[in-house]
C-alpha cells in the first residue's frame, strides 16, 4: 500500500473537497460508474456519490482523505466532461492540476502534489480486473 505522509497534499484534498461540496457528498458501492451516469446522478440534483470499496493500493493514508479525493475526481471527471477511460483521466488529472495550482500557486510543492495524484490516477486504472472492468478500449467502472 502506498501511503502518503504528506499531511499538505491531504489537507488541500479536504480543503478542495470542502468546498466543492461544502454539505457533504454520499458513498455507495453502487456509485456512478461512466460519465454518463454521473451526469444523470447529478443532474437530478443529488449530491456527488462516490464509491465507498476499498482498493488495495492508494496514497491516502485514511479513509476520510480517500473519499474526499474520490469526491474532488468525480467532479473533475463530470465539471471537464472526461469519460471514464484512460484519456478521460488524464482530463481529469489536469483539471486537478489546474486547481491546486489556482488555490496554491505553481510552487514546486504543488508540482510534487500533481505528480503524487498522477500516481494515484494512472495506477488506478491499472490495477487488476478485479477492480476495473474493460471493454475495449473503455473503463466501465472506476474505482479511484
Amino acid at each position: 500500500m502506498r501511503v502518503s505522509s504528506n499531511r499538505e497534499l491531504n489537507c488541500a484534498v479536504l480543503h478542495i473537497a470542502t468546498r466543492l461540496f461544502p454539505r457533504g457528498f454520499d458513498l455507495s458501492l453502487d456509485a456512478p460508474a461512466t460519465l454518463e451516469e454521473l451526469t444523470a446522478h447529478i443532474a437530478s440534483g443529488k449530491r456527488m456519490m462516490v464509491w465507498s470499496g476499498h482498493t488495495r493500493s492508494t496514497l491516502f493514508p485514511d479513509l476520510e482523505f480517500l473519499y474526499a479525493f474520490r469526491a474532488w475526481h468525480q467532479y473533475c471527471h463530470w465539471k471537464g466532461g472526461n469519460p471514464m477511460t484512460a484519456e478521460g483521466e488524464r482530463g481529469a488529472l489536469a483539471l486537478h492540476a489546474t486547481h491546486l495550482h489556482t488555490l496554491y500557486g505553481s510552487t514546486t510543492q504543488v508540482n510534487e502534489w500533481i505528480a503524487l495524484i498522477r500516481t494515484e490516477i494512472m495506477e488506478s486504472v491499472t490495477q487488476a480486473p478485479s477492480v476495473f472492468h474493460y471493454h475495449g478500449p473503455k473503463v466501465h467502472e472506476l474505482r479511484v
